[in-house]
């Protein structure tokens, strides 16, 4: 069976590990993009220095890289030296194999070098201990005429899209690497060779071996792919996610009837491929609001947090099943979801934001279905969700719309222009979520002390109302808002020439 049908992985022999040569000029194509080049061959002098890994892959592919790998003799005193000369910070990643991370931030951005000692003798021995074939690659040497090595047959697996390993033992001897597999699938648009595939599925329970902080990483950068739908079903399928989150293995088999088609752990990850539909085509959904949406989604880990909290969102479901004499009834399943939710990404380390991210939108997801169902929340009600969500507001709205297209095989329903219509009208009213305009109103926390107030949730509530009230224009400046203020808490109007009365004075640059 050939390799670009799938089959078993070919072993990296001594006889596969010939030069690749495409031309002299294709390894220089592939240097051309690495910064600071020159800075480099001058710290490694005479040494052999290769760009390896990813990097090389990225350049065959025309991807952006941020990410260096370079593999050299005394790679700890080259990677003091670039930090030095290029005003960049050292990291040191393993001491006892001599790796160091030198990073720096330039026009393009963060930029990671990374640079390795030998850890075998030669260069493609290294090579073949790598994960998969598309990153058993290198380029150099940088100091003299530069060639490409493909040991392995990387070059021809990237022209069928595969993700191959280079043998059981790389992914074995460090589990992550099965997770990356599947991260690949996502970033690149790849599809994962059955035999690795097998390796992968057999070596998922071994995950909980890695270090917690490394998977959650590889996690948020699969589920940031624009494309991470076919990578979360097959991590579904091959057991990595429960793997991952333990009880959401629990929602598989949770039948749940009514308008559901499908049970408990299916509906979740069809609602991950609606949501990456619509975030593909936010214009089809919400022409008046497609740049927020784009906006929101823009940083990673932000796409990731939603991605994730669309998956996670019915987590409590199989505790709060009780039978309702004519369908099953799931009630108080949102904060228990928001529990378990919060417990595991917390266990995967993710960053603070994220957490908090996938929790509120958990918790909060049922709130939305009065508003996409009918047309009787008030505009203020709709304003108060938003600002209550702030600032996943965004992120609520389209969790609610991919729950929605998930309810059963075929995602289009009858009513779909309504619910898209009160959809956008939240997205509406959450336009400039208030919680970012606060430095607008025409009062502020100090003006509550002056009327005798002490910080405390009676602040919070003063200031919402303020905030409702400015937004609906029924206040027309800061007098009128103070006037309202001193109703609600009985205080006496100041006296003419007292700040923030008639006669006082006003914020700065506010004419009344």
């Amino acid at each position: 069976m050939s390799r670009n049908r799938g089959s078993s992985p070919q072993p990296c022999g001594a006889g596969s590990g010939r030069l690749h040569p495409p031309g002299a000029s294709t390894a220089r194509e592939i240097l051309s993009d690495v910064p600071f080049l020159d800075v480099l061959r001058r710290a490694a002098g005479p040494r052999s220095c290769y760009l390896v890994g990813g990097a090389v892959r990225d350049g065959i592919l025309g991807r952006p890289c941020t990410d260096f790998d370079f593999r050299l003799p005394a790679a700890p005193t080259v990677a003091r030296t670039i930090a030095r000369q290029l005003g960049g910070t050292l990291v040191v990643l393993h001491e006892a194999h001599e790796t160091s991370r030198v990073v720096v931030r330039c026009a393009r951005g963060r930029l990671d070098l990374d640079f390795a000692a030998p850890r075998r003798p030669g260069l493609l021995a290294d090579l073949r201990a790598r994960d998969f074939t598309l990153n058993a690659l290198a380029v150099g040497p940088l100091g003299g005429r530069p060639r490409l090595f493909d040991p392995c047959g990387g070059r021809e697996d990237m022209a069928g899209r595969w993700v191959r390993m280079t043998g059981r033992e790389a992914l074995a001897q460090d589990p992550v690497r099965v997770l990356r597999a599947y991260r690949f699938v996502a970033t690149l648009g790849f599809r994962l060779e059955r035999g690795t595939r097998r390796c992968c599925r057999a070596l998922a329970s071994r995950l909980c071996e890695s270090a917690a902080d490394r998977l959650g990483a590889e996690l948020l950068l699969a589920l940031a792919a624009p494309a991470c739908e076919a990578a979360v079903r097959q991590m579904a399928e091959d057991g990595v996610l429960a793997a991952l989150i333990p009880t959401f293995a629990r929602t598989v088999g949770i039948e749940q009837g009514g308008v559901h088609e499908f049970d408990v752990g299916e509906h979740s990850i069809l609602a991950a491929a609606r949501l990456a539909d619509v975030l593909r085509r936010p214009e089809a959904f919400f022409p008046d609001h497609a740049d927020r949406i784009a906006g929101y989604v823009a940083d990673g880990p932000t796409r990731a947090g939603l991605v994730l909290a669309t998956l996670l969102h019915d987590l409590g479901k199989p505790d709060r099943r009780t039978w309702g004499g004519r369908r099953w009834r799931f009630f108080g399943h949102e904060e228990l979801g928001a529990e378990l939710a919060g417990r595991a990404v917390s266990q995967l380390r993710l960053p603070r934001r994220v957490r908090r991210q996938v929790k509120a939108l958990v918790g909060a997801h049922m709130r939305l279905l009065p508003f996409m169902q009918s047309d009787d929340p008030t505009p203020r009600a709709r304003r108060r969700l938003m600002r209550d969500m702030a600032p996943h507001g965004v992120g609520a709205v389209l969790l609610a719309l991919a729950d929605r297209r998930a309810l059963r095989s075929e995602p289009r329903f009858d009513d779909d222009g309504a619910a898209l219509r009160r959809l956008s009208a939240l997205l509406a009213s959450g336009e400039g979520d208030p919680i970012s305009r606060r430095q607008d109103l025409p009062v502020n926390g100090d003006d509550l002390v002056s009327l005798g107030l002490t910080p405390g949730p009676q602040f919070r509530e003063l200031l919402q109302a303020i905030e409702e009230l400015w937004v609906e224009g029924r206040l027309a400046g800061r007098r009128e808002a103070l006037a309202w203020l001193r109703r609600q808490v009985g205080a006496s109007d100041p006296e003419p020439g007292v700040a923030g009365g008639p006669g006082g004075p006003t914020r700065e640059g506010e004419r009344l």
